[in-house]
């Protein structure tokens, strides 16, 4: 097991660990952003000399930090390896009287070189009346529901 500090000691005596935090990480930064910013950035640095050159990696942040945490991982990995821009959107988190609803949070998508890795997700995609399309080029399929192509 390897320990890194992480996080302000004064929070473990308000809040009390369970092991699995202890062991992998606590999601709280007590230092504030002038410590976080250069923690990110070497965690980061190390991270994509540890990718094979295929390799890739997803960066999960909310609006507090998403514009601090793109400009990181553009210095990092280079503007021309960032490959998407991905908004997580949920319903949770509701609007106040000063404010619109926070609803999503960022996840940045960059690869260790220009042309990452990449293995496509498909999902179903119904057709309308649940009935083939026929449509040229575009392979259908019949499940227990109905007719569907894969997008």
């Amino acid at each position: 097991m390897m320990e890194i500090p992480i996080g302000d000691d004064k929070d473990s005596i308000t809040k009390k660990q369970s092991t699995i935090e202890t062991v992998a990480y606590r999601d709280m930064w007590g230092k504030g952003l002038d410590s976080y910013l250069p923690m990110m950035f070497e965690r980061l640095s190390l991270m994509k000399e540890l990718l094979s050159e295929t390799g890739s990696i997803f960066v999960h942040c909310d609006w507090r930090i998403s514009h601090l945490m793109h400009s990181i991982l553009d210095e990092i990995f280079g503007t021309d390896h960032h490959v998407n821009e991905i908004i997580w959107n949920y319903s949770s988190g509701g609007a106040t009287e000063t404010r619109f609803a926070r609803k999503h949070d960022t996840i940045f998508f960059y690869g260790k070189s220009p042309s990452p890795k990449f293995n496509i997700l498909k999902e179903k995609s119904y057709n309308r009346g649940l009935k083939p399309y026929h449509f040229a080029g575009v392979e259908e399929f019949k499940d227990e529901i109905g007719w569907h192509t894969l997008v």
